[in-house]
């Protein structure tokens, strides 16, 4: 049985933490998730006062991601057409 040959550096794929849209996607969706975790108090009228804090931080949180990664893809949007030397 043969080994494989390693992937040499050039051709090996970038790690997924090295994306543009990584940091500010993981934060998006857990933002999202944490809402989406106290949503059924919530609307079943069993929240208290914590289940809403905790909702209005995770809120917070998706739509800083959000901004982060609209921001991000615009800058990234910016360098790709730097790069191609094309222009919109």
């Amino acid at each position: 049985m043969s080994k494989p040959e390693p992937e040499s550096p050039d051709t090996r794929p970038a790690p997924l933490t090295t994306r543009w849209w990584w940091s500010a996607g993981v934060m998006t969706v857990i933002g999202v998730a944490v809402v989406a975790y106290q949503w059924q108090p919530i609307v079943t009228s069993t929240a208290v006062w914590g289940n809403y804090a905790v909702a209005v931080l995770g809120a917070g949180v998706a739509l800083y991601g959000a901004w982060q990664l609209w921001r991000d893809w615009r800058s990234e949007r910016a360098r790709q057409r730097t790069e191609d030397g094309s222009s919109d």
